[in-house]
Formats: C-alpha cells, structure tokens, sequence
C-alpha cells in the first residue's frame, strides 16, 4: 500500500514497466513516475524529513500495476546507525515563529514506531 520509506535515502533501479506513482499533495493526486533506461530513482525517505525540520518531506508513493508482465525493482534502503539520535539540523531549526515539528529520537524508536 501507499507509504513512505522510514529511513534516510532509497536508491531504486527499475525495469521498463511503469508503477510507480507518487502522492502529490497540493494536488491531491497520484502522479505516474514513469521508468527510464539507465537510471535510477532517489527518494528521500522519513529520517531526511525529520533532519530538515520538514523543508524536504518524504515522499508518499505506492505501486499500481496496470501491465501484465512482470515489474521488477532492487532497492538500497539507507538510514542512520540503530542507536543514532537525529534531529533537525541548526540549519533547519525552528525560529521564534515556527514550532518543531518533531522530537529528538533514535532510529530504532522510530523504526517501532512506524511499525
């Protein structure tokens, strides 16, 4: 179903049959990604969402396959150490006006959490 990846980064290499789609929000539409020779697809997941105080948000994403033949994909998930503690950057801290939008956690917290 539709989702988000928890960790930091996922590098997915595709074969040439379509699926992929992502969530756009302003829209409120799921928008095709279509597959393209050679290349891979990068996609900031939940843990880069949390290190930029949500400046760059995870993508939602599903797959839908509309085609009869099969649909291969690989992915690398990538995300901090287990016992690593994240939060946002200074960069990406809160001024007097905003709040934080997420509370100092470890990797293995919200691994359970998105459980």
């Amino acid at each position: 179903g539709a989702h988000t990846d928890w960790g930091s980064f996922t590098i997915l290499a595709t074969d040439q049959t379509p699926g992929l789609q992502i969530y756009m929000e302003p829209e409120q539409e799921w928008l095709d990604v279509p597959p393209k020779p050679d290349c891979l697809i990068i996609n900031a997941g939940d843990q880069i969402g949390i290190l930029t105080n949500h400046t760059y948000k995870s993508a939602l994403h599903r797959v839908l396959t509309t085609s009869r033949k099969p649909r291969y994909s690989t992915a690398v998930f990538t995300y901090f150490g287990m016992n690593a503690q994240f939060d946002a950057l200074p960069e990406f801290s809160c001024n007097d006006d905003e709040e934080k939008k997420q509370e100092t956690r470890t990797t293995r917290a919200y691994f359970h959490f998105k459980l």
